[in-house]
């Protein structure tokens, strides 16, 4: 029988978005306050627009995916309607300085927390929490893990990625190159 009370998942993800709701307007002076970011009636949110169910950009023009609920959520907060909100691509390698150039209000994307990123930006999170995973070919019985990757293995991962940057630092023996996402392709 299905039980009453929401999953755990479920209660620590709408945890995660009031919290962060609640920190942002607290930390957007230092994540990029004025500027284009947003100003009158507009504010200007970046995402991922080539993530399915996080951030993605859809044929019609609209943004759909879990990031985009969460900006959309937090910006209601700040007094922003849906209509109000202009996205604009964060790509990883570009999300601090859209940021410290005043581009963006703030950024609801998938994205490291890291030690070396948090001397550039304020986070208001995390408000999700992934693992990281190395895909590969279901009958590949080589590859188990990042120890496996040694011995010159080829890797490929997302330019500006945090995993590939683990990956190069703590296997320098495997073969690490970096791409531009693939982006989704529109069929009229």
């Amino acid at each position: 029988m299905p039980s009453a009370r929401p999953s755990r998942t479920k209660s620590a993800l709408r945890f995660a978005a009031v919290a962060l709701a609640v920190a942002l307007p607290l930390s957007l002076a230092a994540c990029g306050g004025g500027g284009s970011g947003g100003g009158g009636d507009t504010i200007v949110i970046g995402t991922k627009f080539d993530q399915p169910g996080l951030g993605l950009k859809n044929p019609d023009g609209t943004m759909s995916g879990f990031d985009v609920d969460v900006a959309k959520y937090v910006a209601k907060e700040l007094g922003f309607a849906e209509d109000k909100i202009e996205w604009k691509e964060s790509p990883s390698g570009q999300r601090e300085t859209l940021i410290q150039n005043d581009q963006v209000k703030f950024i609801a994307a998938t994205y490291s927390i890291t030690d070396a990123r948090k001397e550039k930006v304020d986070f208001a999170g995390p408000y999700l929490i992934t693992g990281q995973s190395l895909l590969v070919k279901a009958d590949n019985t080589d590859i188990t893990g990042a120890e496996s990757l040694q011995n010159n293995k080829k890797l490929c991962s997302v330019s500006g990625s945090t995993p590939a940057q683990r990956i190069r630092t703590s296997t320098p023996a495997c073969s690490c190159s970096s791409t531009t996402p693939i982006r989704p392709v529109s069929r009229r």
